[in-house]
C-alpha cells in the first residue's frame, strides 16, 4: 500500500475510496471509543463528513515493515453551524479549523487492519480551503 494514496482517497471523501483501503475486520480506537469491522468504520466517517468537509495534511509518515505512523494536521471546513460540543468546538456553515492529530496504523496484506488514534485538544481557527 502506498500510504499517500490511501490519504487522497481520504480526501475525496468518497466512501468507496476508502474502504478500498480496509480490511474487513478493521478495528479503529480513539476519542470516540473503539469501531470493529470496515462498514462500521466507514459509518463513523460518513456521519462525521456529513456536518464537515474534511482535509488531512501529512507532516511526518514512519513506515516500517507493517506499520505506519503518522502526524496529521485535519483541516475542516463546517458544512452546517457545529455545536461546540463536537471535537471542533462550535463552528458556524463556511467556517474551518485544524486540529493537529496522530495516528498509528496496521497492515495486513497491503490493508490497514488496525487504526489508533489520538488527537491534541485545542482546535485552531483556519482559512477555508
Amino acid at each position: 500500500m502506498h500510504f499517500s494514496d490511501y490519504v487522497e482517497a481520504y480526501n475525496t471523501n468518497d466512501k468507496d475510496a476508502k474502504g478500498h483501503y480496509f480490511t474487513d475486520d478493521i478495528t479503529v480506537e480513539g476519542a470516540h471509543g473503539s469501531l470493529e469491522g470496515k462498514e462500521a468504520v466507514l459509518a463513523f466517517f460518513a456521519d462525521a463528513h456529513s456536518e464537515a468537509k474534511e482535509r488531512l495534511r501529512p507532516l511526518v509518515v514512519v513506515e516500517q515493515g507493517e506499520h505506519i505512523m503518522a502526524e496529521f494536521d485535519a483541516e475542516f471546513v463546517a458544512k452546517k453551524d457545529i455545536l461546540a460540543d463536537s471535537m471542533l468546538g462550535e463552528l458556524t456553515e463556511g467556517e474551518a479549523a485544524k486540529l493537529r492529530f496522530f495516528a498509528v496504523y496496521k497492515l495486513r496484506d497491503g490493508l490497514i487492519c488496525e487504526m489508533r488514534l489520538a488527537i491534541w485538544p485545542q482546535p485552531e481557527r483556519i482559512e477555508p480551503f
